[in-house]
C-alpha cells in the first residue's frame, strides 16, 4: 500500500465511521456559526466518501479519531521506516507529562499541589 493509498483509507474510514450530517449540518461545525458550517461543508465535499448514518454518541468521535490517527500513523511510519527507522510507539490517552520532553509538567504540578503559597503566585 502506498502513502497515498494509506492516506485515503484514512480519509474514507474518518468519513465512515465519525463524520455524519443533522438537518443538513455536518456534525464538526459549530451549528450557530454560518462560515463553520459552510467549512465543515467543504471539508466533507473534499474528502468525497459517503458519511456515517449517524454521528458517534458524545465524546465517543473524539476517542475513534484519536484511535483511527494512531492507526494511520503507525501504518504510514511502517511504510517510511527506510527512512526512519526505529521502533516507535503509537497510544492515545495518556497524560503528555509521560513524554520525555514534558515529564517536568507532572513534577510542577506536584510541587504546586505540595506549596500553596508557589501556587498562588503563579496565579
Amino acid at each position: 500500500m502506498s502513502i497515498a493509498q494509506l492516506r485515503r483509507a484514512y480519509h474514507r474510514n474518518i468519513c465512515a465511521r465519525i463524520l455524519a450530517e443533522k438537518k443538513g449540518v455536518p456534525n464538526i461545525a459549530d451549528t450557530g456559526n454560518k462560515a463553520s458550517i459552510q467549512i465543515a461543508r467543504g471539508i466533507i465535499r473534499r474528502l468525497g466518501y459517503p458519511l456515517a448514518p449517524q454521528a458517534p454518541p458524545g465524546q465517543r468521535a473524539g476517542i475513534l479519531f484519536e484511535q483511527i490517527t494512531r492507526d494511520f500513523l503507525q501504518q504510514a511510519f511502517d511504510l517510511l521506516r527506510h527512512l526512519r527507522p526505529g521502533d516507535w510507539l503509537f497510544s492515545v490517552n495518556q497524560s503528555i507529562s509521560e513524554f520525555d520532553q514534558y515529564e517536568h509538567l507532572a513534577d510542577l504540578q506536584r510541587m504546586l499541589k505540595e506549596n500553596a503559597d508557589l501556587a498562588a503566585a503563579l496565579v
